[in-house]
């Protein structure tokens, strides 16, 4: 099985173990860790758990038991997402935890975090209830940016309830917006991408009453967000990554349950009428999954991700970075170095930078990766017009390094943000090295 992809909730909160439980309480398998592009090795355990046909109230006691201990290594902050106005002006969003992560009364706050030039630090946000997570952020302007994610709305701790999350900046301060919530039970954001003041997209994936996943997308006309119908597959469908390059041409991307045990990329496009699922050649593997997708233009998008190549239905499994490229005829994979040639391989963001340049991140570790403790590292790759070739990162963290977030004002000014032993993680591309370190100001 596939450790993770991207559906991480959080790379420390309780929103991925409340998914996992919300649809074990419908008596039905969850859908995989491989689904996550955040690394929340607890999911494994639980997915095994199901599988087993151990007792509700087992399950339950094992999730937070698996994440508790996770997240007694640190203060369980990360950031999830970055976007940049300028060299001088940038957004982060992710979650964190004011007090010890691992006592009896978790509470983790969403996070909004700016850089004014010289450092990250902490700014006001709304975080409602006691679990809230943000995942993405865009900006359009120094006066127009979004964060979207999810909170738990009831419940917390037991069977939850989770409620999209979209919180917008209006140059002054961040305020809350009201968002579409299909589901009862989980309703989730996982990615924004923002074309003007007056038009936004929001990705992400709901539970219906069948109790399976299904992508949901919203759409901001300038005055409030709605939604649009998507497609995807009856047996499970999620939505992790979006990218709008004009009104009529916007990209997502995700994964797509094609069997009891199997999962496979799935991209869609807006052609400015309808969403609809658009063809690739994928690797051809058991398991495979897209995170986060970029367009320069029409006829240049990048798409990444990660697919296994061994022991993919094994608590262990070996996978390789997955990155995809859109010349406007078709989807075609483009080779990309995994460093950690006998463990995973992951890219969870992709970035293109004005003027010239894609950047993508994400992490690897040698097996066994799908163990709490095990050792990660930040992974940066770069695109230089001919090939992807890996960028010198040094871990800030001495167990777990991860990068969650890219982004880049220029080709010698870029973000990349993440997690590193229970702290959030920060790295600034100056055109000639990556440097940076844990925590805000």
């Amino acid at each position: 099985m596939i450790r993770s992809v991207r559906r991480l909730v959080c790379a420390a909160a309780a929103c991925a173990a409340a998914m996992v439980l919300a649809v074990a309480v419908a008596g039905t398998s969850p859908p995989d860790a491989h689904a996550s592009q955040r690394n929340v090795p607890y999911r494994v355990a639980v997915h095994g758990a199901v599988r087993r046909g151990l007792p509700l109230a087992e399950i339950r006691a094992m999730a937070r038991r698996e994440l508790l201990g996770q997240l007694a290594g640190g203060s369980g902050s990360y950031l999830a997402g970055v976007a940049a106005v300028s060299r001088s002006r940038a957004f982060a969003a992710g979650s964190w935890c004011p007090k010890d992560c691992a006592t009896n009364a978790v509470a983790i706050h969403a996070l909004i975090a700016r850089w004014n030039g010289r450092a990250w630090s902490r700014v006001a946000s709304p975080s409602p209830g006691s679990l809230a997570a943000l995942l993405s952020v865009a900006v359009v302007s120094a006066r127009r940016a979004w964060a979207v994610g999810e909170y738990c709305a009831g419940r917390c701790g037991g069977t939850s309830v989770f409620r999209t999350l979209i919180v917008g900046w209006d140059g002054s301060r961040w305020s809350r917006v009201p968002s579409a919530d299909p589901s009862r039970v989980v309703s989730s954001l996982s990615a924004v991408s923002v074309l003007s003041a007056r038009s936004a997209w929001a990705v992400g994936e709901y539970v219906t009453r069948r109790f399976t996943f299904q992508t949901l997308i919203l759409h901001w006309n300038g005055a409030r967000w709605s939604r649009v119908a998507s497609p995807g597959r009856p047996d499970g469908s999620w939505l992790t990554g979006v990218d709008a390059i004009s009104a009529a041409d916007v990209w997502a991307v995700g994964y797509q349950a094609t069997g009891p045990s199997t999962q496979a990329p799935l991209v869609e496009h807006w052609n400015g009428r309808a969403w609809q699922v658009f063809p690739g050649r994928y690797p051809r593997t058991s398991f495979s999954a897209l995170s986060a997708v970029a367009g320069a233009s029409p006829s240049s998008v990048w798409a990444v991700g990660t697919y296994c190549v061994a022991k993919c239905a094994q608590a262990r499994p070996v996978s390789r970075t997955l990155v995809m490229h859109w010349n406007g005829r078709r989807w075609s994979v483009i080779p990309s170095p995994s460093p950690d040639r006998h463990g995973a391989n992951e890219l969870n963001a992709v970035a293109i930078a004005a003027g010239g340049g894609v950047w993508a991140a994400g992490e690897s570790c040698a097996a066994p990766c799908a163990q709490l403790g095990h050792a990660s590292h930040t992974l940066i790759l770069r695109w230089n017009g001919r090939a992807w070739t890996r960028s010198v990162t040094r871990d800030a963290g001495r167990h777990q390094s991860l990068l969650y977030g890219i982004a880049a004002a220029s080709p010698a000014s870029a973000w990349a943000v993440g997690y590193a032993d229970g702290k959030v993680l920060g790295l600034r591309w100056n055109g000639r090295q990556w440097s940076g370190g844990t925590g805000l100001r």
